[in-house]
């Protein structure tokens, strides 16, 4: 299992992601979690990558941040422009909203990384297809590869979303439902409610891909009370629903695996992750 040469935190970051890929569930995962606000009460994001939500572990390298944004839900949505550097911690990179937030607005945050390459060790790409539910059709083309004696070499994105409930739940201006403006990449757009999310809460999360609804792709729902996963399948039209039974904080993830664009017996990925918040049912 190998790597290219990079700056030491980008390194940190990617062997944590080689390393627990060997035997830790989720370990590809990279999420948001929202922080206490900044000193101008403008907001705060951790982004990092764990084995075990909602526990991070390592920090994402701001040079490997390729686009960012939030968007201000509402009658009069509008975007705050691209997420800044704040500082770095030893398990996330803690990122701010250009301006503050007011009270009843309520944000939706993403970010795509910028590509990595990686190849892996054959034991290690079984746990991987597994561990993602990968199709039918990535595990014959590997298998065919593997006959013929072909290394895995891996070029992946992450892509990582949050949807923040306003500082102030209820607030005339919470926002108005339906979706935020679409991030580039892979992306999860939830189709939120007028009000916050509750347990027992049913919602509607649209799977795209280059703007586009993608189909077929399995997507793993975990949250931080249980270790439970459930599992889900976006339709043909890209769409999940999911039952939210806890109150907790939820993390809907899935790996779009496949063929690469550039290399013959390569693969391209993108990862992505959408953390939500169910309040309690009052």
């Amino acid at each position: 299992m190998t790597a290219t040469s990079l700056p030491r935190p980008r390194r940190h970051w990617l062997a944590l992601l080689l390393l627990t890929l060997a035997g830790a569930a989720q370990a590809h995962d990279t999420w948001f979690a929202p922080q206490p606000p900044g000193p101008a009460g403008e907001l705060v994001l951790a982004l990092g990558t764990g084995d075990r939500f909602p526990r991070q572990e390592t920090a994402l390298d701001k040079a490997l941040i390729q686009a960012s944004g939030c968007h201000a839900r509402g009658s009069a949505a509008t975007s705050t422009g691209p997420l800044q550097w704040l500082a770095y911690r030893d398990d996330a990179v803690l990122l701010r909203a250009a301006a503050a937030q007011d009270a009843g607005t309520r944000l939706s945050c993403w970010l795509q990384a910028k590509p990595l390459a990686v190849d892996l060790d054959d034991r290690i790409v079984q746990l991987y297809l597994d561990e993602i539910r990968a199709l039918p059709a990535v595990r014959e083309r590997w298998a065919a590869l593997q006959a013929r004696g072909v290394r895995w070499q891996e070029r992946y994105v992450k892509n990582a979303r949050i949807e923040l409930p306003a500082a102030t739940p209820g607030a005339a201006t919470g926002g108005l439902p339906g979706q935020a403006d679409g991030a580039p990449g892979l992306d999860l757009q939830a189709d939120m409610p007028a009000g916050p999310l509750r347990a027992g809460d049913s919602l509607r999360v649209r799977l795209l891909r280059d703007g586009a609804p993608l189909a077929g792709l399995p997507l793993a729902l975990r949250n931080d009370t249980s270790p439970v996963t459930l599992w889900h399948r976006s339709d043909a039209d890209g769409w999940v629903t999911l039952t939210l039974p806890l109150a907790a904080r939820w993390l809907l993830t899935g790996v779009d695996l496949g063929p690469s664009a550039t290399a013959a017996d390569g693969w391209d990925s993108r990862f992505v992750s959408l953390h939500l918040e169910a309040l309690p049912r009052r």
